[in-house]
């Protein structure tokens, strides 16, 4: 039978199979060269840079800024070097090989275990239809090019570390196997290792994760379950050692390494000067908006809160699920507004351009988020009304497939249309001369050139000295 359980590892493959050839055909493909990408490049694949310095460098890897992610920097380490490898072997490629795995890798990690926290019998229509608007969202597929791969990895953390709570609520079941409910035994040992990696990954990892911890607190305090204080107390202290590495390691590290001392990037303000700036609220609830509409197809925002208020609620009238469970995915859902609101007035604070960028990287991690509370309700819900759950999610879905020409127009008239004009001109001249992939810092310099004349092209005059 085609709908069979044990065919969801082909679905989810064909689906995800068909994202991955989708992009790579798309004008993003290839990918494009953003200014600060063959600097990263140097750094990253020179024999004459030291590990510690491609991790510590943050006049190269953080223009200047300290922003204790070293696990971002190892994966950013392995994407360029895979794309180098590609480029000079094969064809030119500046694109991040990561993000189609980690991407992917949410999909079948999601499925799995939805599929044994809900025993699903046969494969799930509304998980899969959840998956492909998790694949379509902006965030996701305009992947174009060598800068910020990571986002992808914390989106993938986010969906781990928000699924750990539930599988600790049935961390005895026979439905997941063996192996699974042995690492189960040690709660405190995975949020901690789980939360650090989060936190160190991106600065919105340690946000998902203090989320999490709320939303865990609340469904242990409502209904207790087995290792619910452990991961409490692991997530705490994955928080405290992030702190303490951020304030005091990592600095210490870049003056041994770079020789200077620089100064934690989030230490510059207070939260108070967020939570108490309406104004900067009221942008950040603007930004959530944006982000759940680009979620579910980018559709009117009061859609889509309707469409997930309506499959909460038929979620959680009799979803099969312990009492803790819904306590803390209902948590998670009354607070998914107003939670990243408060994270894109953070964001925004710091990084007040992302405001014109809201269909790129920079929403990965919440998109994931949205994905993981859509995918729980939707197939809740399922398991009670059957396959018409899926409507709202394919309805979702062909809307997005409308709207995709739409966004990719609003991203080819922003600035990434420099980098595209510039990334094809640099390729000709790599054409030309492929010893230039021998020489990444040469080729730095070059792209420097070739982004200056763009630059004058289109300004009609000399533009300013890029640094």
């Amino acid at each position: 039978m085609l709908l069979n359980g044990k065919n969801w590892v082909w679905f989810c493959a064909v689906l995800c199979a068909a994202w991955c050839s989708a992009l790579m055909l798309s004008p993003f493909g290839g990918g494009w060269l953003h200014f600060e990408t063959p600097v990263r490049m140097a750094l990253y694949t020179s024999d004459k840079v030291s590990f510690l310095q491609r991790m510590f460098s943050p006049f190269l890897n953080e223009t200047g800024h300290c922003r204790a992610r070293e696990f971002s920097y190892f994966v950013d380490y392995f994407d360029y070097n895979f794309a180098l490898f590609i480029s000079r072997n094969f064809f030119l490629y500046f694109n991040s090989v990561f993000h189609y795995i980690a991407m992917s890798g949410i999909v079948f990690l999601n499925y799995w275990l939805c599929a044994r926290f809900y025993r699903l019998g046969r494969v799930s229509p509304a998980l899969l239809g959840a998956s492909a608007l998790l694949l379509l969202a902006p965030s996701a597929y305009f992947n174009m090019g060598l800068f910020r791969t990571a986002k992808a990895l914390c989106a993938l953390m986010v969906v781990l570390c928000l699924w750990l709570p539930l599988l600790l609520q049935r961390a005895e079941d026979e439905a997941l196997p063996a192996w699974l409910r042995n690492v189960l035994r040690y709660p405190f040992a995975l949020a901690f290792a789980t939360g650090f990696l989060m936190c160190i990954s991106d600065e919105q990892g340690a946000y998902f994760m203090l989320l999490t911890l709320c939303a865990g607190l609340l469904a242990n305090v409502l209904r207790p379950f087995k290792g619910g204080k452990g991961l409490l107390w692991g997530f705490s202290a994955a928080f405290a050692a992030y702190l303490a590495h951020a304030l005091y390691i990592a600095p210490m590290m870049v003056q041994w390494v770079s020789h200077y001392r620089p100064e934690p990037d989030f230490v510059q303000a207070s939260p108070f000067e967020i939570f108490t700036n309406l104004p900067l609220l009221a942008i950040g609830l603007q930004l959530s908006n944006i982000n759940l509409s680009h979620f579910t197809g980018s559709v009117p925002v009061l859609i889509s809160a309707l469409v997930f208020c309506g499959l909460f609620v038929a979620a959680f009238r009799n979803n099969g699920a312990t009492a803790s469970s819904r306590a803390y995915l209902i948590a998670l859902g009354i607070a998914a507004v107003p939670a990243l609101a408060v994270l894109f007035a953070g964001m925004a604070y710091f990084h007040p351009i992302i405001r014109e960028y809201t269909l790129i990287y920079y929403w990965l991690p919440s998109t994931a988020f949205l994905f993981f509370l859509f995918s729980q309700v939707s197939c809740a819900a399922e398991k009670k009304y059957g396959f018409g759950v899926a409507i709202p999610a394919l309805a979702l879905f062909i809307c997005g497939l409308f709207a995709l020409p739409r966004n990719s127009r609003a991203v080819f008239d922003s600035e990434y249309s420099t980098y595209r004009e510039v990334t094809a001109e640099l390729k000709l001249e790599i054409g030309k001369d492929r010893t230039l992939l021998d020489d990444t810092v040469k080729l730095a310099k070059l792209h420097k050139e070739v982004l200056k004349n763009v630059m004058r092209r289109r300004l009609g005059r000399e533009p300013v000295e890029i640094q």
